[in-house]
């Protein structure tokens, strides 16, 4: 018998605090050397940043999402906040600072696949959190989801206020950096790759063997699940 509406679980409700970028993507043959003129493939203007790509992840899943973030007051950051409001996550704790533009990071995507990425922070570097606001958007959510695209005192506020509430917290520590020690205990899960493990770990990671010895480590600093994710080759 299929489950009726009523008996079907509610939606996670799911806080994101995180950057967005409009991506500016080249694809090209190979990168291009010093001094060289290369003629590129194409180029196309995509809605990103790691932020507003977990919001979309998570809503496309569906939960239901609050968008916590910062674009600037121009054509990138209305296109961003249109396209997060297409898939119907809540934007209403997205800001816009009329004096920074909006976060854009330039892709180069060669044909190997290898890719090479520039960021301007923009506006993602403007975030700053109201902690009586967050505490009432972090009651009764399941999760924060957040990673390193914003600044590290906002983050490291929406973690402990995220802990204090009893709302579990998932972080992607990208780009990499250090995870202040008390912040460990008061992460659920922790999401790296290969070199973010072994940044974090101080092990290698290149093998599902050395992922896992990597993983153990750092859950061994308080944090309840470790996932490596390892390419191709699964997580």
């Amino acid at each position: 018998m299929s489950p009726t509406s009523s008996s079907r679980p509610a939606a996670p409700r799911i806080v994101v605090l995180g950057s967005l970028n409009m991506d500016l993507v080249l694809r090209v043959p190979h990168a291009p050397a010093a001094g060289e003129t290369l003629l590129g493939r194409s180029f196309a203007t995509i809605p990103g940043g790691k932020g507003a790509n977990q919001a979309v992840s998570c809503a496309r899943e569906g939960a239901q999402v609050r968008m916590i973030g910062c674009v600037g007051d121009d054509d990138h950051g209305r296109a961003l906040r249109a396209a997060l409001e297409r898939d119907g996550i809540d934007t209403e704790a997205l800001r816009t600072d009329a004096a920074e533009p909006t976060g854009t990071a330039l892709i180069m995507v060669e044909d190997s696949g290898q890719n090479r990425i520039v960021m301007i922070a923009g506006a993602n570097a403007g975030v700053d959190l109201d902690a009586a606001d967050l505490r009432t958007r972090l009651e009764g959510a399941a999760f924060l989801v957040t990673q390193f695209e914003t600044p590290m005192a906002q983050v490291e506020r929406a973690i402990a206020l995220a802990h204090e509430a009893g709302c579990k917290v998932l972080l992607n520590p990208s780009p990499v950096q250090a995870i202040a020690e008390p912040l460990w205990p008061k992460i659920d899960t922790l999401v790296v790759n290969e070199i973010e493990a072994r940044t974090l770990s101080g092990l290698g990671a290149d093998s599902p063997q050395e992922a896992a010895a990597a993983g153990q480590a750092m859950r061994a600093r308080g944090i309840a699940r470790v996932v490596v994710t390892l390419g191709a080759r699964g997580a």
